[in-house]
This record gives structure tokens, sequence and C-alpha cells, in this order.
């Protein structure tokens, strides 16, 4: 049963991250990094960056928590929920 718990809590994430992909580009042009330049970081392609920022293509866990370190490692504080905010701290 806690099985489905997890997965049921993992899809809903995963919905959420794939909803708000505008402040990956917001974050991203803060720390004034290009699409190219963040891809060689994160070892994807600049495609990928944009279909990210886009919510063309859902970003699994790993990746998102990556990006994270990536943006901290450039001076700005962040963490998941800054990059992907609820919808209560949208409206």
């Amino acid at each position: 049963m806690d099985n489905h718990v997890v997965q049921s809590d993992y899809v809903m994430y995963t919905c959420h991250l794939e909803v708000y992909m505008n402040k990956l580009r917001q974050f991203r042009n803060r720390v004034h990094l290009t699409q190219t330049e963040l891809a060689k970081m994160m070892g994807c392609t600049p495609r990928g960056i944009c279909h990210y920022e886009h919510g063309r293509r859902n970003i699994d866990i790993k990746l998102a928590h990556k990006i994270v370190q990536v943006i901290n490692s450039k001076g700005i504080s962040i963490g998941l929920d800054d990059l992907f905010p609820s919808v209560n701290k949208i409206a």
C-alpha cells in the first residue's frame, strides 16, 4: 500500500513540475546562462532545455535537483519549490 502512495505522490509531483516550467527560464536568465551553457552543465542538449522551459517535455526529479544545484552554484539560493512553485504561490 505504501508503494501506491509513493507512486501517487510522484505522479502528482511530476504533473506539478510539468505545469510550471516557466520558472526555469527566469532563474536561468537571472544567473546569466544561455540554454546552451546550462545544457552543457546539465549534460543534455539546448533543445532539451528549451523543451523543459516551455513544458513540452517532462522533467524527472533527478534532473530537477541538478538544475537547482547548478542555479545555486551560480550564487542564487533556491529550492525545488522556488523553481516549480505551487498554484498558491502563483495566485
